[in-house]
Order: C-alpha cells, then sequence, then structure tokens
C-alpha cells in the first residue's frame, strides 16, 4: 500500500491518460481536484474512486483538448501541488 499522497498521470494514447491520485482523506479536496481538471479543460471520460482506512484512491480516464504536451505538465504540477500533505 502506497503511504504517501501523490498523482500520476499514465498516457493511454493521443490526448487520453488515466490519472491516479492517492491521498489522505480531507474535506473538500476531491472538489478541489476536479476544480483543477476543469479549469484546464480536460474532459473526465470515467471515473472510479475508493475510499478505505482514511485514504482515498481514485481513477480517472481524461481526454485533453489544445496543447497537449504544456497542458499536461501544468496539470500534474497542480495536481501534485493539491495532493500533498499539508505542513503542520
Amino acid at each position: 500500500m502506497c503511504t504517501n499522497d501523490q498523482a500520476e498521470l499514465i498516457t493511454l494514447g493521443s490526448c487520453k491518460y488515466n490519472l491516479k491520485i492517492f491521498w489522505t482523506k480531507r474535506a473538500g479536496l476531491f472538489t478541489m481536484v476536479l476544480g483543477a481538471l476543469c479549469s484546464y479543460k480536460v474532459q473526465v471520460l470515467s471515473l472510479n474512486t475508493i475510499s478505505f482506512y482514511g485514504y482515498v484512491e481514485s481513477f480517472f480516464t481524461i481526454e485533453v483538448k489544445g496543447e497537449q504536451d504544456v497542458v499536461m505538465v501544468e496539470l500534474s504540477n497542480l495536481l501534485s501541488s493539491i495532493v500533498e500533505v499539508p505542513s503542520i
């Protein structure tokens, strides 16, 4: 089992990706992830989410519109910053 919060993008082909996000369950985080996807005009084709023992794992299949390379780098950085556990 993974112990660090993380976001991972896996290329499926032209403009399509699997996005796997694993994080410690925190209020509002899922909404922030969806907001990030919407801000980059990413279309969510499918979504599966599992919650267990205070953790959440979500699997998205997404399609990217626009300048794919730029969008994916920026989106990956944004998602990683969203799911990081905040310092106390």
